[in-house]
This record gives structure tokens, C-alpha cells and sequence, in this order.
């Protein structure tokens, strides 16, 4: 049986009497056009979709609701906004039961004092996950460049590989990876090549110690290069 409705939104709720209790009760979704499966509980929405939950929004121009499953599908200027976490892209995949979120295409996003680009984004429970690019991260005082990056945003944790670069303090240094961990350390590995300060540096590993009142800058297999005294 499929039942077609031309409507600027359709609340989920109404079909509690002819379906189990899901989280997609408290759903509400808004289209130009929507097309209830109600056999298969499927819903699918086109032109000027807004799709409202419990701390969640997300505008689209196609949406497909698995509702059994908690699926949602949503493809075309796609924004997601949940709690402080606000990503944008062309396709976006949600599991809303385990909280993951894909994106892909044209990936920008931002979460409190972090924000990012890149081409395909990963995240479980929207906040830990992979940002492939080539793409960067940054906040205030940080930048961080790489082709593939793995994040723990709540954690402050940050990893980027393959042409990585970060400017962060006095800091200005590329390397095959590099791993950062906020007020604790930054790590270098491979090819490391870059200035701290006036000096210039070049190793296979290099770690920056944090925080700043305690800085030390450890070399393995490196060389410092001295500014010459000035007159």
C-alpha cells in the first residue's frame, strides 16, 4: 500500500497506532512532496526537505527515512545541525540508533572551537571519528593540514597523515604524520622539516612538550639549525 501526500510536513507520530514505538516518533519531517511507504514504514521527501528531532535538524533537498531502522538518507545542500556540531555536505547517511554520521562531497563543519574541510567525513556518536581530504582542521592558534585525519574532538585529539602541516605556537612544520594531543604534546613523524621559532629543524621525529610554560622540543635522528648572532 503506498499513500502519497503533498504537504509542507508530515508528523511521524500519527502512525503510533499502526507501528511498533520507535525514536522516530518524535520526528518530524517537511517537503515539498512526500511519499509514505506505510507497509515498508519508509518515508521519502523531495524540494525544501527540514527534517526536526529531539536536538537534531537537518535541511536537504531529498530526504528517505527508514523509519524501522533508524536510517536516515539525505543528498542535495545537506546541513546537519545537533548540539553544538554543525556539518554541511552534499550526501549525508545517519544511523540515529548508533549515533554515526558519513558525509560526502564538499565536507565543511564545525564543533565548539573546532572547525574543518575536507571531501568525506566520519564520525561515531558525532564527535570521534575520520576526515579525508586533502582538508584541514583549525581553531583559534591552530591550523592542521593532511590528506587523511582522525578525530576525537571532545578529547582534543588530532591526527593527520600524508603532506601533514600544523602552524600552532611557534611552531610551523610539516611531516608524513603528525599527532596532537591539546595541552600535552605534538608529534612529528617522518620527513619532519619546519622552523620553531628562529631555529630551523629537521629529523624523523620531533616532539613538541606542552604546555607552553614548560616547552621542550625532543629530536630523534634530527638536526637544529642556529640563527647566527646578530650584531
Amino acid at each position: 500500500m503506498e499513500l502519497k501526500l503533498r504537504s509542507w510536513f508530515l508528523v511521524l507520530a500519527v502512525c503510533l497506532l499502526a507501528m511498533p514505538a520507535t525514536a522516530a516518533e518524535d520526528f518530524i519531517i517537511d517537503g515539498d512532496e512526500i511519499d509514505w511507504d506505510v507497509v515498508n514504514e519508509i518515508v521519502e521527501a523531495r524540494g525544501n526537505v527540514v527534517i526536526t528531532g529531539p536536538d537534531l535538524q537537518i535541511t536537504a533537498d531529498y530526504a528517505k527515512f527508514k523509519i524501522i531502522k533508524e536510517e536516515l538518507f539525505v543528498e542535495g545542500s545537506c546541513r546537519l545541525e545537533q548540539q553544538g556540531l554543525l556539518i554541511k555536505g552534499d550526501k549525508m547517511e545517519i544511523n540515529l540508533e548508533e549515533e554515526s554520521l558519513w558525509v560526502q562531497g564538499s565536507v565543511e563543519g564545525s564543533y565548539e572551537k573546532w572547525e574543518m574541510q575536507g571531501e568525506e567525513l566520519f564520525l561515531a556518536e558525532y564527535r570521534t571519528g575520520e576526515l579525508e581530504g586533502p582538508g584541514w582542521i583549525k581553531r583559534e592558534g591552530f591550523y592542521l593540514e593532511g590528506k587523511h585525519f582522525s578525530l576525537d574532538l571532545d578529547g582534543d585529539t588530532l591526527t593527520a597523515e600524508e603532506d601533514a602541516y600544523l602552524e600552532y605556537v611557534d611552531l610551523k612544520i610539516w611531516a608524513d604524520r603528525i599527532e596532537f594531543k591539546e595541552d600535552q604534546y605534538a608529534l612529528f613523524v617522518g620527513n619532519v622539516h619546519g622552523n620553531y621559532k628562529r631555529m630551523r629543524i629537521e629529523g624523523e621525529q620531533v616532539r613538541y612538550l606542552l604546555p607552553a610554560e614548560e616547552e621542550r622540543v625532543i629530536l630523534d635522528k634530527g638536526r637544529i639549525f642556529l640563527p647566527a648572532g646578530e650584531d
